[in-house]
């Protein structure tokens, strides 16, 4: 009966964890499908997620043979796992550096070398007959210098990868890749340590306790899920992001339909949100007042390249230009770009001059039409003004009296 019911549990538990690689695959690659990093996530939860079905079926296997065959032929996926977790790390932790640039190309072949050669020469040497234990047929391993060449390898590239998060993390001083750094490095640490005491030292011990590496791998996957929902992390602007947050501008990214996707910094400060996650939860409809919705839909669904106009943002109402231009991606639309321009001091200082310029006119009007002789002058006692009453009170014309001495005309 304990073994019926691990074995069932265990099964159903990776099936959920299928769901899971694929959902977090393809919710990586819709963001950027031109990323690199977004690139390696998607394949990095592919193989998991292939890896998951095959747990699936030998988590319940009926015999020991039938659990022999499954682990043969998923073997590969466990030789896969060390380089591109690694390969994923490094795009993550390098993706503009000139070095790594430079030399990407023959050091990926180096990390990925010694996983082809544990696939195709090894499967036989470090594969067993599997053992009854933790309640089902649990993979065999001949404890030799392949399996501990395979386990050396593994262990060396996880650290590796991790410590170059680490490093980063302590590099960068960007709040929001620090946060994402932090992520990432948790979530890939945890299940390590775990994958080591049950994949590792339980097999070698022959500790009565199943497998767990598929299930704790999932500690990661939804490190990038939650990474990419809080904080964009692997969005559209990966290489953008720092300069559209140093702009003055308030720059906000929206798909097709409108749901926001990304916002710099000064948008999130306008628009009183905490995160990225925060500023998703509102529409396009409720930051901006008195915008013209359907023109801004005709931009983001490619039918116009460009609309501006005037309008308010937020609940403070600050007056903003905002100025909508078309997104592609592949030729197709793919949403809108935002930018919104604080025109606030801008109106201040229109309106102060409609004030003086008013308040000029109401004052000229005043002078010339007063039935009280009014005359202005400059400190030097050079009349400057001269009404229409004081040239019948005096019988000088303003044109003579412009421009002349008080004490002249006085004479």
């Amino acid at each position: 009966m304990y073994a019926l019911s691990t074995s069932f549990i265990l099964s159903r538990l990776s099936a959920i964890a299928v769901m899971i690689y694929f959902y977090t695959a393809i919710k990586v690659l819709i963001i950027n499908p031109k990323g690199t990093a977004n690139i390696v996530a998607f394949f990095y939860n592919l193989v998991f997620a292939i890896w998951a079905i095959g747990a699936v079926f030998w988590y319940d296997a009926p015999t020991k043979m039938q659990a022999y065959e499954l682990y043969r032929m998923f073997f590969w996926c466990w030789c896969i796992f060390p380089p591109i977790t690694l390969h994923f790390f490094l795009e993550i932790g390098f993706p503009y550096n000139i070095s790594y640039t430079k030399f990407r190309t023959p050091l990926l072949l180096l990390i990925y070398i010694p996983a082809l050669y544990f696939i195709f020469f090894t499967r036989d040497k470090i594969l067993g007959l599997p053992v009854f234990q933790g309640g089902y047929w649990m993979v065999g391993v001949k404890t030799g210098i392949h399996y501990l060449l395979f386990s050396f390898h593994y262990i060396i590239y996880i650290l590796a990868g991790l410590l170059l998060l680490f490093i980063q993390l302590l590099r960068t001083k960007n709040p929001i890749e620090k946060s994402s750094y932090t992520i990432f490095l948790f979530t890939g640490l945890l299940p390590f340590i775990f994958s080591i005491i049950t994949d590792f030292l339980f097999i070698v011990y022959k500790i009565d306790s199943p497998n767990l590496a598929i299930l704790w791998i999932l500690i990661l996957s939804l490190g990038f899920y939650y990474a990419i929902s809080r904080y964009g992390f692997m969005s559209r602007f990966p290489l953008q992001k720092n300069l559209l947050n140093s702009v003055s501008d308030l720059v906000l990214v929206c798909d097709t339909q409108l749901h926001i996707l990304w916002g710099n910094d000064q948008i999130l400060k306008a628009a009183n949100c905490h995160s990225i996650l925060a500023l998703r939860e509102n529409k396009v409809d409720t930051l901006f007042f008195n915008i013209n919705l359907e023109k801004i839909k005709q931009v983001a669904s490619g039918q116009e390249p460009y609309y501006h106009e005037k309008c308010f943002l937020g609940i403070q109402k600050i007056p903003v230009e905002i100025r909508i231009s078309a997104m592609q991606n592949f030729q197709q639309p793919s949403g809108a770009l935002i930018v919104a321009n604080d025109i606030s001091n801008v109106q201040a200082k229109e309106k102060a001059e409609q004030d003086a310029q008013v308040q000029r006119l109401v004052l000229e009007h005043f002078i010339t039409f007063s039935m009280d002789g009014i005359l202005l002058t400059d400190a030097d006692g050079t009349v400057i003004y001269w009404n229409v009453a004081m040239e019948i009170i005096t019988g000088i014309n303003s044109k003579i009296a412009a421009g002349r001495k008080i004490w002249e005309i006085q004479s």
